[in-house]
């Protein structure tokens, strides 16, 4: 990807807007006429980097026993602000989003040593949190859904009165004219709050010059002066004499710099000094302050329009069916969807959002985890549930040849290649039955006991299977004599064991048996002891390497290459790790093998093996939590993408929002490249990349907690322009695949 590097979101900001920041260094005095106003539309996100610091020189009762203090605050913080509506030609609703907030006060003591300055850092609410707002003709703005308790009614002044200061005039100046900012554009500058009332504001900008930047940009250097004057008056319900009443005054001077082609601000940066004096909870008051405040802009676009995509058949399915096609065509992708009559494999157009073709059609029963397109495009590669019914696999890895239509079976390693895999055939079948046991976890009270466990035992290759009953027996009939078998028995724990809860994954329980040659006269296997920790699993995540097919064992570390269409079966395993790793991408050259789980402490972590399963180097990710399910996918240049969320909040509900990590084997460098609080709620599924790793194209999925229902959709992301498009409005795409998966 040519503008994407191994940065945090707040370093990307800050190399997306740093190259624009300084004003141009000579003047251009020509008599021209330049537009001074911010190009805004509906979808264009402005993010900025906003740095503030303040001291404060601070003396109680100084007409009376004065006592002295003084405090420092520094603080840096990353916003993003999006337009989600207009109206006549004005912002009429923004998303206004806070995502990292670093604050530090510092306050001077002296216990008998001399002066001694502490540090202490800010906790910050607002961090992580976005809110909608309406914003009125006269600038004013109103948060339209409820919030946390926690957020009281002086917070939510503070997020309604904290906007970006707005120094444009919206129309046409000459270089050296000068215009008034009025206060209600301001917001809270020179570190206010939502209790102090701006009385008087005399803010003036002046166009210097305008003159091309070395990145071809036309850039306005702007002068800015100003003197403002607040008053603060808030009283004490029980005793006036303790009410807080405070005058200030501060003067500031500095800079902006505007892009005149693009629209858009590039920077501002002021510094000033100001004095308040009164009455602070009824004590008597004088400071004397300065302060600094810039901001860094960079600017992004998200664009949800609903899209009207066409309805490519068939709308049902009683069977699977297969539609000849030719391979794939350069720039278009493959999605899959299930909405619940119908599982469907579709060739996709990104540029007309239109779906070009139907490839494969199955019951809505049979759904589709994970895709791959071949690199000849001729192939696509999927895991699903299709053949469960004779697989202790919850899937398997199937092919389609799109020319021919037909459909191999992959995984597991007794599939062929060639065609649906089918059950073993023996002339005689016999009867296994058995009664099952488990260990109590609780070393207080352990005893072999069968209650509470629900589950079932099934044979691999054979559409055998039987429930558990209650008490622990089982009966599996017409299981196949004289081969080799493997049993596998599956359920769960109760979740309490003793007043206990368990551990999250203690609930899942099992045993499997192997290598069970049966005689006619079948098999009693006693009883049977399982154990908690016994997960099932299924093969995921195909990845195309020339004619060969990687393939994952879900959430585990074990990895496997298929040949294909010859067929092959070699076990590759990545190390003694844990449960629940996902990501698993293979480079495209196949020397490369790429995991990612969320480790302690709530930090990603990305591994790096090579094809034969020796580790590499890894990689923490602060603030991004990479599930099992996660997807990765690789760029023609070799870089590794991978599926992420990061915190946020919205209204009363604690949400992911999501976010792309990217991984630089090279450099050995990890970290959040890009991150959408634009769609609060969504979590990234799947992902693909187009074949110059420039535009990469991802599947949310939405829980709507009213209807109950999941609602999946495919987004297009343009890396050169910072720009993320919906592409469907069908409400049940499940996955995607294109270039580099």
């Amino acid at each position: 990807m040519r503008k994407v590097t191994a940065l945090s979101a707040a370093a990307l900001l800050v190399a997306l807007a740093i190259s624009g920041a300084q004003p141009p260094a000579e003047v251009n005095a020509q008599e021209q006429t330049y537009l001074l106003k911010e190009k805004l539309e509906v979808g264009t996100v402005r993010m900025v980097r906003a740095e503030r610091a303040s001291t404060a020189d601070i003396t109680m009762n100084p007409d009376d026993y004065p006592s002295k203090s003084d405090l420092a605050i520094q603080r840096t913080s990353i916003i993003h602000e999006w337009v989600s509506a207009m109206d006549g030609g004005r912002v009429s609703e923004v998303w206004r989003s806070y995502r990292d907030i670093v604050g530090t006060e510092t306050r001077t003591y002296d216990y008998g040593n001399g002066p001694e300055k502490v540090s202490t850092p800010i906790e910050e609410w607002k961090r992580n949190h976005s809110f909608i707002m309406k914003v009125k003709a006269d600038n004013t703005r109103q948060i339209t859904h409820e919030n946390y308790a926690t957020i009281g009614d002086r917070d939510r002044a503070w997020v309604q009165l904290d906007l970006d200061a707005d120094l444009l005039p919206a129309r046409e100046v000459k270089v050296g004219e000068s215009w008034k900012v009025p206060a209600n554009r301001l917001g809270l500058i020179a570190m206010a709050g939502p209790e102090d009332k701006l009385d008087e504001a005399d803010f003036t900008v002046t166009l210097r010059g305008v003159k091309n930047d070395e990145n071809g940009r036309k850039l306005a250097d702007l002068k800015v002066e100003g003197t403002l004057k607040f008053s603060c008056d808030i009283p004490n319900q029980f005793d006036d004499a303790a009410s807080t009443r405070l005058k200030s005054s501060a003067k500031l001077s500095g800079s902006a710099s505007f892009d005149v082609g693009a629209g858009r601000m590039v920077s501002y940066e002021w510094k000033g000094n100001g004095s308040t004096s009164g009455k602070l909870n009824g004590t008597a008051i004088k400071a004397e302050s300065s302060f600094s405040e810039t901001n860094l802009y960079a600017y992004s676009f998200v664009f949800d329009k609903p899209a009207v995509n066409g309805s490519e058949g068939p709308d049902s399915a009683d069977s699977i069916q297969t539609f000849k096609h030719d391979a794939v065509a350069a720039g278009h992708i493959v999605i899959a969807r299930n909405n619940g009559k119908v599982a469907r494999i579709q060739v996709f157009d990104p540029a007309s959002k239109k779906i070009v073709k139907t490839v494969l059609a199955m019951p809505g029963a049979n759904t589709i985890a994970t895709l791959a397109l071949s690199p000849d495009r001729k192939r696509i590669a999927f895991s699903s549930n299709l053949n469960a019914g004779i697989s202790i696999s919850t899937s398997d890895i199937f092919v389609l040849e799109l020319e021919s239509g037909k459909l191999n079976q992959v995984s597991p390693w007794w599939a062929t290649g060639d065609g649906i895999a089918q059950p073993i055939k023996t002339e005689k079948t016999c009867t296994v039955s058995g009664r099952i046991i488990w260990a109590d976890d609780d070393p207080q009270f352990r005893r072999d006991r069968h209650d509470g466990f629900t589950g079932a035992v099934r044979i691999d290759h054979t559409p055998c299977v039987a429930i558990i009953n209650a008490d622990g027996t089982f009966k599996l009939e017409g299981v196949p004599v004289g081969v080799p078998l493997l049993l596998d028995i599956h359920g769960r724990l109760p979740n309490y064991s003793n007043g206990k809860m368990r551990d999250a994954l203690m609930v899942y329980a099992g045993a499997t048996m192997v290598d069970m040659t049966l005689e006619a006269s079948g098999k009693d296997l006693g009883t049977v002891r399982i154990h908690p920790g016994h997960v099932q699993s299924g093969y995921d995540r195909p990845c195309w390497q020339g004619d060969a097919l990687w393939l994952n064992t879900s959430a585990w570390t074990q990895g496997y290459k298929a040949g294909y269409p010859k067929h092959s079966w070699e076990k590759v395993d990545f190390g003694a790790l844990e449960l629940l790793y996902g990501g698993f991408s293979v480079s495209r050259d196949g020397k490369y093998v790429a995991l990612c789980r969320d480790s302690s402490g709530g930090h990603g972590a990305v591994h790096f093996y090579d094809s034969k399963g020796k580790h590499l180097w890894a990689a923490e990710v602060p603030g991004a939590t990479l599930a099992y399910w996660a997807e990765g996918a690789w760029t023609s240049n070799g870089a590794w993408l991978c599926t992420a969320d990061v915190e946020s909040m919205l209204g009363k509900g604690l949400f992911g929002a999501p976010a792309l990590l990217y991984a630089s084997r090279e450099a050995k460098q990890a970290g959040v490249v890009r991150l959408w609080p634009q769609l609060t709620g969504h979590s990234m599924k799947s992902i693909a990349m187009d074949e110059k790793g420039e535009t990469g194209f991802f599947v949310t999925h939405k829980y709507v907690a009213e209807t109950q229902l999941t609602i999946g959709d495919a987004w297009m992301w343009d890396s050169n322009t910072d720009t993320l498009t919906r592409l469907t409005s069908l409400g049940d795409v499940l996955c995607l695949a294109g270039y580099g998966r």
